[in-house]
């Protein structure tokens, strides 16, 4: 049956339903292509081969793998937002002086094995250098956050992701 719409006010609780399921779907889509780069860090290095060496830097938890989240949405001041994260509070490292913050910073800066990225030893650098999180990269491999936001943002694929859930609604945007 045909819904008469009488205002703007009742044009965008209309559309409500709408935009929350195309945002619902673009987090879907923005979350995988950060767990892509997730996965392709970890399988970039491998711990256990230097134990084969004789050093362990660290075990393998896999909980960074796992951290990346999606929010409920929210509608505040008339706008519908949904948030993508990587969720620290979920990181529960049992390892010596494992740190979730200082783990994802590192991760994000080509690093592995960043709870103890103060070990000068094996060529690490230093926490004073990274702590900052500024997106710079000292390492040679994936950034788990800067990477896949620079495909998404700077590349236009956040763009073209959203069209394609919007027009599958029925918002055919240009």
């Amino acid at each position: 049956m045909a819904q008469v719409i009488k205002n703007l006010g009742q044009f965008a609780k209309a559309l409500e339903p709408k935009i929350i399921a195309t945002l619902e779907a673009v987090a879907e889509d923005t979350k995988q292509e950060i767990d892509d780069h997730l996965q392709a860090y970890y399988d970039e290095y491998d711990p256990a081969l230097r134990k084969l060496l004789g050093r362990l830097f660290y075990q393998r938890t896999y909980q960074l793998k796992d951290c990346c989240k999606i929010g409920k949405p929210t509608i505040n001041n008339g706008k519908i937002s949904i948030e993508v994260y990587l969720d620290i509070d979920s990181l529960h490292y049992d390892t010596k002086g494992a740190d979730a913050f200082k783990t994802v910073v590192a991760a994000n800066s080509s690093l592995h094995g960043g709870w103890d990225v103060s070990n000068l030893q094996s060529g690490q650098v230093p926490w004073s250098v990274i702590k900052n999180n500024d997106g710079t990269s000292y390492g040679n491999g994936i950034q788990i956050w800067e990477d896949p936001i620079h495909e998404l943002i700077d590349n236009g694929k956040l763009i073209t992701i959203f069209k394609k859930h919007a027009k599958a609604r029925g918002l055919n945007l240009k």
